[in-house]
């Protein structure tokens, strides 16, 4: 097959173009580099040109990475963001590492949250739901690829409702869809799935759902993933559902904005607060 010079591909940012290329050779991403790779096959022009016309990379080469782990992506999940590890270093802020814990992955797409959580604790277990079933098989899929099968369970609901109603679980982890409806997308957002990404005109319409059941499911902490401007309004539908959380605060990001929604149930015990 005919090749053409690395150099020449323009129109696309060079990051991006070295990890299609590793996607593609099958070669780590610094072995570009070292090795000198300057020619490639016109055949790579095809992942090229996705890129070009704002396909995102993850969903061109079918993987994203979070907190170190790579997982599978698609058209049925959203794609992992970097924003959303906080979640991970709240949870082992407020949760010692080696207890046995029951966790609940709400809305799960690829399953990153929990599975990472399920390999930082090495004796819980997960529940995934969701409520698109190729988004539930691609994280049971993650799960096998990470060897946490066993200590997961997948369940197809439109967030509490198949969930057993006596169930609880000592953690939820939930990062609903909550961009406004009218919200301009950039157009790699785009191409994630719009049951992921939209919460209703205020972007609350799934806080609304969830947040009243978190009382019967909760035995400690939820944390629920906002929007940059979303903190008050959440934690104000949290505070007017019922009024026995011990705390209810919001957590900035490192860009200074809103992320996190922390819920805690009761004080941490001996068994679940993290070790100093």
């Amino acid at each position: 097959m005919p090749t053409i010079n690395i150099s020449e591909i323009k129109s696309i940012d060079k990051r991006d173009l070295y990890i299609l290329l590793s996607h593609y050779l099958k070669v780590p991403y610094y072995k570009i580099i070292t090795d000198r790779i300057t020619e490639v096959d016109k055949g790579f022009m095809d992942m090229v040109n996705e890129r070009r016309v704002g396909v995102p990379v993850a969903k061109i080469i079918g993987s994203k990475e979070f907190y170190g782990l790579d997982f599978i992506t698609n058209q049925y999940t959203l794609d992992p963001r970097p924003e959303t590890e906080l979640m991970i270093d709240c949870l082992t802020q407020h949760v010692n590492r080696n207890e046995e814990i029951a966790m609940l992955d709400l809305g799960c797409g690829t399953g990153c949250i929990g599975i990472t959580a399920l390999t930082l604790y090495k004796e819980s277990t997960c529940d995934f739901v969701d409520i698109c079933e190729k988004a539930l098989a691609t994280t049971e899929a993650n799960c096998q690829a990470h060897k946490a099968q066993d200590r997961a369970r997948f369940i197809q609901s439109d967030w509490f409702d198949k969930v057993p109603r006596n169930k609880e679980y000592d953690v939820i982890l939930c990062n609903p869809p909550y961009i406004r409806t009218d919200y301009d997308l950039d157009r790699d957002t785009l191409h994630d799935p719009h049951l992921a990404l939209f919460g209703g005109e205020d972007g609350l319409a799934c806080y609304r759902k969830i947040v009243p059941h978190l009382r019967r499911h909760c035995k400690y902490i939820a944390l629920l993933e906002i929007g940059y401007d979303q903190g008050q309004s959440v934690v104000e539908l949290v505070r007017n559902s019922y009024g026995g959380w011990e705390s209810v605060e919001v957590r900035k990001d490192y860009g200074g904005h809103d992320r996190l929604v922390i819920c805690k149930k009761r004080q941490p015990n001996t068994e679940l607060q993290p070790s100093l």
